[in-house]
């Protein structure tokens, strides 16, 4: 288990996102932290491609 104080601005916008969306801020740090992951592991694996 994963525990990460959030600023309360970005605990504001999450609590926001997940009333406008009727997801769980659960759900929403899982989607972002996954979309995150996928992209920087993503850009670096493409970049060591082209320098090789």
């Amino acid at each position: 288990m994963l525990a990460i104080p959030l600023p309360v601005e970005i605990e504001d916008r999450l609590d926001q996102l997940a009333e406008m969306t009727g997801k769980t801020t659960t759900l929403l740090a899982k989607q972002a932290i996954n979309e995150y992951l996928e992209r920087e592991l993503w850009q670096i694996t493409e970049t060591e491609h082209a320098l090789n």
